[in-house]
């Protein structure tokens, strides 16, 4: 970010910061210049697209120096960056910052960033191969469940060959883990798909399939939606005001996993499908385009272009009202089909010229004019 006025990085507060006494004891932090190399896909792509409509490669080199950078100052032995929604590089003091409570355990997460992996291969493939792999290595706490952390532990050192383990029968239904959200699921996957591709270890592809399995077996036989976590953690029925029904936080599709799911987190996965070609992609591509129209059918509204929330059976949730409230108010307001809806019904329509997804397509574009 530049101050467009001074040219000048602006000073910025974070919450998450080092030696902190608890993560719950917010302090007056002295504010830092950050630099945060997950949010930069769109920086990345900006300086190299400009490089190839100039012929000057001076803005695609500046940034591959930065890259070089990173790798050499801020790799951790664990092969992730210091990075993401916890860490960031503090360039007043030329230090990484952010969360690390307790000391040393953990602070990697990446939540619907998916960084260009592609220039990171072309600036340093073996430091790109570390990070990969540690990405993997340090958020999959089960290989048999595929039970993952959003929070991946810097201090878990990358020794071996991560994708050398056998790939069992895969588990089935829904069972006890951690918070297997999608958005921390994207980042995952777009690392190990990735990875296949970068490095053409067709492993973590397979490994990738498997983890995206987890949602898809689990998709609800009445609707083929899949659920938002593969886990069962914790049930919000009661926390909202409603003892008497059962909302696993699984089975709940209000906007925020919504977002993730059918918006940019389709997205990634139909450009992973896209990738890997016509027959290494089929799954992704397939398992996508079915998901999409089963929420179109059960939570689309045309006529104005919403949302509506939903259970993953189909259960509505639309009409909820805030209990204990005056005004009657909407637990969970319906939302817009934005433009990065419409991204994901097009670039799905363009992979496998489905007619219930241009139908759908059609009227998101209508609904954006």
């Amino acid at each position: 970010t530049l101050d467009v006025d001074t040219m000048a990085a602006p000073d910025r507060m974070y919450i998450f910061r080092l030696n902190k006494p608890s993560p719950r004891q917010w302090q007056p932090w002295q504010p830092t210049i950050s630099s945060n190399i997950a949010y930069q896909g769109n920086l990345m792509r900006v300086l190299v697209g400009v490089s190839h409509l100039t012929g000057e490669p001076k803005y695609k080199e500046a940034y591959k120096d930065s890259i070089r950078y990173y790798f050499q100052h801020y790799q951790n032995p664990s092969g992730m960056l210091h990075t993401g929604h916890h860490r960031f590089i503090d360039l007043k003091a030329d230090r990484y910052d952010g969360d690390d409570w307790p000391p040393g355990s953990r602070g990697h997460e990446m939540k619907g960033d998916m960084p260009w992996y592609d220039i990171f291969w072309e600036v340093d493939p073996v430091g790109t191969r570390r990070m990969l792999d540690g990405h993997w290595n340090s958020h999959v706490k089960n290989w048999d469940t595929m039970d993952f952390t959003r929070h991946g532990y810097y201090h878990k050192t990358l020794e071996g060959d991560v994708w050398d383990r056998p790939l069992g029968d895969p588990v089935q239904g829904i069972i006890k883990g951690d918070l297997t959200f999608f958005d921390s699921f994207t980042d995952i996957a777009w690392a190990g798909g990735k990875h296949s591709l970068l490095t053409q270890d067709d492993r973590s592809r397979q490994w990738t399939r498997r983890l995206l399995a987890r949602y898809i077996d689990n998709a609800h036989e009445n609707t083929g939606i899949p659920p938002c976590h593969h886990t069962l953690v914790r049930d919000f029925a009661s926390a909202n005001g409603y003892p008497s029904e059962s909302w696993p936080e699984y089975a709940l599709l209000t906007a925020s996993p919504s977002e993730s799911m059918f918006s940019h987190g389709a997205t990634m996965l139909l450009r992973l499908a896209d990738e890997l070609g016509e027959e290494k992609g089929a799954y992704f591509r397939e398992s996508v385009c079915a998901y999409l129209k089963a929420y179109a059918k059960h939570a689309y509204f045309a006529d104005d272009n919403s949302w509506r929330a939903i259970l993953y059976d189909g259960h509505d949730l639309s009409r909820k009202v805030r209990p204990n409230t005056e005004e009657r108010e909407w637990l969970f307001p319906n939302w817009q089909a934005h433009t990065g809806y419409m991204l994901s019904y097009a670039q799905c329509y363009r992979l496998t010229r489905d007619a219930e997804i241009l139908r759908t397509l059609r009227s998101i574009c209508r609904g954006n004019e």
